[in-house]
């Protein structure tokens, strides 16, 4: 009996594919959990960017993709993730309360003594007790570096041009990178510890219901 034919991958279906092979290359899986976790809204703005680019490069003629006047439209996905991103380590990781109507990087200028302050508070905490106070403090400076170099600058029309598709791709590749190095952190140190304590007291709870019926 001959083997069904299976229906082709249509052009939708394929920059999608590639778009979630690039994720998975960048983020293992137990990450995009906490991508996740963080927020709702980091992997589908990275998803658009990976698909944007595979479009650009392979859906475009060379002659058609060297017409743009600016391709920072390119990074624009990246920066939605990146604020998401942000946003849900500052709200759930550093339990601050964002407001909308403060910008996002100014919860990322605090000195030195109110991050040591804010991460010892941290530690007290019974999920807490892993952080390494260096690690975190050279994770939140790289992060307002970014915010500074590769985010913020890009979104006012007084600021350079991003010429070309590679620009484009290094600037939101150096974002991505300090996302993934400080989820690494985040997820090892902190959301992992944080999800074992759940477990364990859910478990907790079990036996102890258990004992009382």
């Amino acid at each position: 009996m001959a083997n069904p034919t299976l229906p082709a991958f249509t052009e939708n279906q394929r920059i999608k594919v590639l778009a979630q092979i690039k994720l998975n290359d960048t983020f293992s899986a137990n990450e995009i959990n906490a991508l996740n976790a963080l927020s709702s809204s980091v992997v589908p703005h990275l998803t658009d960017y990976f698909m944007l680019v595979n479009d650009l490069r392979l859906g475009l003629q060379e002659e058609i993709r060297r017409i743009y006047f600016d391709y920072s439209f390119v990074i624009f996905p990246v920066h939605k993730s990146f604020e998401c991103f942000l946003q849900g380590v500052l709200e759930i990781i550093f339990r601050f309360e964002v407001s909308k109507s403060k910008p996002i990087g100014s919860y990322l200028n605090y000195s030195s003594e109110e991050k040591k302050k804010m991460l010892g508070e941290m530690r007290k905490l019974p999920w807490g007790k892993k952080l390494t106070e260096e690690k975190w403090i050279e994770r939140w400076e790289a992060l307002n570096q970014q915010w500074k170099m590769n985010r913020n600058p890009l979104t006012h029309p007084e600021q350079e041009r991003i010429l070309n598709l590679t620009k484009a791709e290094q600037v939101s590749d150096a974002i991505i990178r300090e996302m993934e190095i400080s989820l690494k952190l985040f997820t090892v140190e902190f959301l992992d510890p944080l999800v074992e304590y759940v477990q364990r007291e859910e478990k907790k709870k079990a036996e102890d219901a258990k004992k009382l019926a």
